[in-house]
Order: structure tokens, then sequence, then C-alpha cells
């Protein structure tokens, strides 16, 4: 069942996500009358659905609504929820059968653009992601961690923040992915065991390896990150934006604007992520 929401929409409040968040979702961006990068976005969601048992099946008739929405809000942004749906008992999952797929329709954040221009400071989150590969990479919609993390970064002046898991591993940023340089070399954290694998985030990944860009995907503590040459964030929504400066542990650094090779470069080529459908 697809289910379209207003502004005014409430969900049901028997609809498991209500109760243990028990579904997936992404957040997309329309631009030039399309859904940057849909395919991977309703892949993540197949994804997402199959790591957490639900078999939602209506994906070519997603897939088609979502491009007739696309046609009518420009520069907007789509968000999709899939749940398990209604019933079971507590935690039980026994006769829930019919999962529900919600749409719901949002204005681009304005910050983004200022920040594009301005280049964004990255502070470090004393909140620790918890380890469990079952559910890292997708999506899913238990955002509590993520919650208690914007919830502190309100009594910090910085942009975003670094967050590491309970190793103290860089894992991401509050909502975004995290990529840096040092010399010709690139890096990435894994999220074989924490964190959410992003659209973009993988999106650039296929760049760098079509460009022949040496990547390199592993665990690295923070000194790898502050040790920079260049570092950017990305999402769906932002695309990607760069890092000027960290303030970590009371100290401020700041990164050379004239190092910032990959946004520069993304920025004039944005037309391949509209396009690669």
């Amino acid at each position: 069942m697809i289910i379209e929401l207003s502004s005014n929409d409430r969900l049901l409040s028997n609809d498991r996500i209500s109760s243990y968040g028990d579904g997936c979702f992404t957040t997309m961006c329309v631009n030039h009358k399309k859904i940057e990068l849909l395919t991977a976005h309703i892949g993540r969601l197949k994804a997402g659905c199959h790591r957490l048992k639900i078999d939602f099946e209506q994906w070519q008739e997603l897939r088609e609504r979502l491009q007739e929405i696309a046609l009518k809000h420009e520069k907007h942004v789509i968000k999709v929820v899939v749940s398990r749906g209604f019933g079971g008992r507590g935690y039980g999952t026994a006769g829930v059968n019919t999962p529900h797929c919600y749409i719901s329709l949002s204005e681009i954040p304005q910050q983004y653009a200022s920040l594009t221009r301005t280049g964004l400071t990255l502070g470090l989150s004393s909140i620790q992601l918890a380890k469990q590969p079952l559910l890292a990479g997708i999506k899913h919609l238990n955002r509590l961690e993520q919650v208690l993390i914007k919830h502190e970064m309100q009594n910090m002046d910085v942009d975003d923040v670094i967050v590491c898991d309970t190793d103290s591993n860089i894992i991401e940023c509050s909502a975004a992915n995290l990529f840096w340089r040092k010399g010709n070399q690139w890096f990435t954290p894994n999220l074989d065991n924490s964190g959410v694998s992003g659209v973009m985030r993988n999106y650039i990944v296929e760049v760098f390896e079509r460009h022949k860009v040496p990547l390199v995907v592993a665990e690295f503590k923070i000194s790898s990150l502050l040790d920079s040459d260049e570092a950017f964030v990305c999402n769906s929504l932002m695309k990607v934006i760069n890092v000027k400066s960290f303030d970590v542990n009371g100290q401020q650094m700041s990164l050379n604007s004239t190092e910032n090779v990959f946004p520069d470069w993304f920025s004039a080529k944005q037309f391949e992520v509209v396009l690669n459908e």
C-alpha cells in the first residue's frame, strides 16, 4: 500500500513505525523535474527491507509514482518511508503481512546553499555509535543516536560533528558521510558495523573508481582526519560541502580552501548526478 502524506497528516498510532521504528526510509532531491539517483534510492530501500525482512513488493509502482510527483514539484525533497505495517503482538511480527509505504514532500533545507559557499566547521560529538552489523549501512527508522547527537550540537558552535563508534573509529557526521584526502590519497570510513551507507557516498565511491582516484575504505581514528589536506561531507540533499575547519577538544584547525579539489570538480559536474539514470 502506497500512501501520500500531506503536511497535516499524522501516521496512525498502530503502525509499527510509531512504536518500534520498524521500517526504513530514504530522502531524495528533485532537480530538473527528476529525482537524483532514483535507482540508487530505491535500491537502498530494497536493501533495507531485505535486511529487516519486510516484504514490500510495489517497487515499480513506487518508482512511477515518484516520477509523477517529481514532474510537479521542482526543487523539493521527497521522503519515502517503508513500514512493516499494522499489528503484531509486542515486538512479534506474526500476522503483519501488509507493508505500508509513505511519501511526503518538503522544501530543500536553506542552510545547505550558504554552507556550500562558505564551507563548514566540524566539531566532535561525545556520543558514540553502537556497533551492530545487522543494521549497519541501512537507513532504518531507529534514529535515537542521531537525535541525541543533534541535541548535543545545540550547545556547540559548529555546523556539524564528527561521530565515532564505541572503538573511537570515525563513522560519519550527524546526517552526512565523510571523505578526506592526504596528498593524493583519499579516505572514507568503513561502515560494516555502524553508520549509514549514504546514496551520495556510494555514488562518490563509484565516481572515484571510474576516474581511478585512489580511495581507502577502512577504520580510522580522528587523528587521520585532522591531519588531512582536504575534507568534505556529503548526502543526497547537500551534495558535497567542503570542510573549512575543525573545532575539536578546544583546538581549532583550518584547512586551506585552495585545496578543495573534489568539491570544485564535483560542483562543475553535478549534471552527472541528475542524468545518471
